[in-house]
């Protein structure tokens, strides 16, 4: 009969890899992986549908792009997300099992139904330095947060709980986000 590769931990700290790529480790047993400092770029569908429960990224990690879908209904509860990332893409995180997300000042866009059905998440926390600009739609979807401070850098947000409004019990915003001249 055919063998299977059943990995459950992967340690890349010491490589110099860039990117990890396109359904690198999609469905994959691995549960624990161990990224470089050197890596920039998570690709489309990289860990999706994985056994993925923990990742642990170098303290300097030069990561800059989350691509879509690329921890699409991974078992992860946990993300640190590093100064540095600029963008995570559509689904990236759709369907995992977040419960609080603290995001980076450098974060500038946060893609459609990114954190949809994470239905753990209680907490989402901007810095007041943020460069978030971009929320796309239905980005928090089908979550359980009760609190939503949106940074003061936002100019464009789509409806990020599309008609989920009932779970999210207050939306904070910078007064320079609101002007009588629109």
């Amino acid at each position: 009969g055919r063998r299977t590769l059943c990995l459950k931990e992967i340690d890349l700290r010491n490589t110099k890899i860039r990117i990890i790529p396109y359904g690198c480790f999609y469905r994959s047993s691995i549960e624990r992986i161990y990224l470089p400092e050197t890596l920039e770029v998570i690709g489309l569908y990289a860990f999706a549908e994985s056994k993925l429960k923990e990742i642990i990224l170098h303290p300097n990690c030069k990561l800059n792009k989350i691509e879509s879908n690329a921890f699409n209904k991974c078992q992860i509860s946990k993300f640190d997300f590093k100064e540095g990332l600029i963008e995570i893409g559509n689904s990236a995180f759709d369907s995992c099992l977040l419960r609080t997300i603290s995001f980076p000042s450098t974060l500038q866009r946060i893609g459609c139904n990114c954190f949809e059905y994470n239905t753990n998440l209680i907490n989402v926390e901007f810095p007041e330095n943020s460069e978030l600009s971009i929320i796309d739609s239905n980005a928090f979807r089908h979550t359980k947060l009760s609190k939503f401070v949106l940074p003061k850098n936002l100019r464009y947000i789509d409806n990020p709980f599309r008609n989920e409004l009932s779970n999210v019990l207050t939306i904070y915003y910078h007064p320079s986000q609101y002007s009588n001249n629109r």
